[in-house]
């Protein structure tokens, strides 16, 4: 007999996904079916090698399932310490593949009831996580309450490890820190690499493209304002303060 079991539960909604599909097709795609496949894929299991997640041992046991259907996604995984760090660790994963092909997505993360099977993905934290999704506002992945008091209470390691996969915007919304990668690359010592320097640019333009398209206090170009500035936050050149940082 089918039942609901607690999990958690991310609702993803992929921004300007019919303009990615348009992108694939034609005579000379500049996006391949590969390349949006890509962005689904769960981000490989912790080795022992891999001194931080290491330490909590292996994510991908956390009962970590996946259904997509146009462009919405729906990733679930169990109420455990590994399951919360895989779903942060997937939807980062997620939000910058989007990114690198100059697209966004938002979405919420809850916890509670769910029923999710190779078929069928529905319950009460479903609902919560979709309500999240259509409050966020702005391209990010919004936690709930109960899953951020969760992450800051929990034992070290996984307090840091919940620390460095969300930030807290400046409205107190905690989300998830999808361009975390880059902010690690900012932080390290030395020159940026090439391809590093290739791929802040490609977001550059595809920001700059973005906002030349849409018109001033309209939400399409609201969102992207709000995506330049937390992009500049990532690499350093508009921190968010503080606050953006816990």
């Amino acid at each position: 007999m089918a039942s609901y079991a607690s999990r958690y539960v991310a609702f993803l909604d992929i921004l300007g996904f019919k303009d990615l599909i348009s992108r694939s097709i034609g005579s000379a795609p500049m996006v391949t079916v590969d390349e949006i496949r890509s962005v689904l894929d769960a981000p490989e299991p912790a080795g022992a090698e891999q001194i931080v997640l290491g330490r909590i041992g292996d994510i991908s046991k956390s009962g970590h399932r996946l259904t997509a259907f146009s462009d919405s996604i729906i990733i679930t995984t169990d109420e455990t310490e590994q399951g919360l760090i895989h779903l942060l660790q997937h939807v980062e994963k997620i939000g910058f593949r989007l990114a690198r092909l100059g697209m966004l997505y938002r979405g919420g993360i809850a916890t509670g009831l769910v029923y999710h099977d190779r078929e069928q993905v529905f319950g009460p934290a479903v609902i919560e996580a979709y309500e999240l999704e259509r409050q966020a506002r702005f391209p990010r992945v919004v936690l709930s309450a109960p899953v951020v008091n969760t992450g800051r209470s929990t034992a070290e390691p996984e307090r840091t490890i919940f620390g460095r996969f969300t930030r807290t915007d400046t409205d107190g919304v905690v989300f998830v820190h999808y361009l975390r990668v880059l902010s690690m690359i900012t932080d390290s010592d030395g020159p940026l690499p090439d391809d590093v320097r290739v791929l802040h640019a490609s977001i550059e333009a595809s920001i700059a493209r973005r906002l030349d398209h849409f018109a001033a206090r309209t939400y399409e170009r609201l969102k992207w304002e709000w995506f330049q500035s937390y992009f500049h936050s990532a690499i350093g050149a508009n921190p968010l303060g503080d606050k953006g940082r816990e």
